[in-house]
């Protein structure tokens, strides 16, 4: 995977009529973020993030980036830092913010730097299932919506 890769697939969310993307994120806006929250972010999810930071998908779920027009307080960092500090596993990187809670599991990180989504339970931080990396996992679980 690669950041090309993630451009392609935010551009698909563009086209989609019901998701809502917000403004591309600018380099130093990302390296902030890994700054700030000591991560690394999948390039997939960078270059993602470099077409759309952060939206509303179909079904009212947000979707975290560096930007929050609508003051949700739902960005990478702020709701990464929240959770963790109630418990969320400091590995795991919330993405997707909604009925269902998705995150990446940055301790899985293979040698291009991509990592697994993973479903986690809101409640008890438990994980339930793992759902690929995030090209794929975008495809099949957040465009169709």
């Amino acid at each position: 995977m690669s950041e090309s890769e993630g451009r392609k697939v935010a551009a698909e969310f563009l086209d989609h009529p019901d998701h809502e993307l917000y403004d591309e994120a600018m380099p130093g806006e990302l390296q902030g973020v890994e700054r700030m929250l000591k991560v690394r972010l999948p390039p997939s999810y960078k270059g993602f993030l470099q077409v759309g930071s952060g939206g509303v998908l179909a079904s009212g779920a947000l979707l975290l980036g560096t930007k929050d027009p609508d003051e949700l307080g739902a960005t990478l960092h702020a709701v990464a830092t929240d959770l963790w500090q109630e418990g969320l596993p400091r590995h795991l990187l919330p993405i997707v913010d909604g009925d269902r809670f998705f995150c990446l599991d940055l301790s899985a990180a293979d040698d291009a730097g991509e990592c697994e989504v993973v479903e986690v339970d809101p409640e008890a931080f438990t994980e339930i299932a793992r759902l690929g990396a995030f090209p794929a996992f975008a495809r099949r679980e957040l465009l169709p919506s």
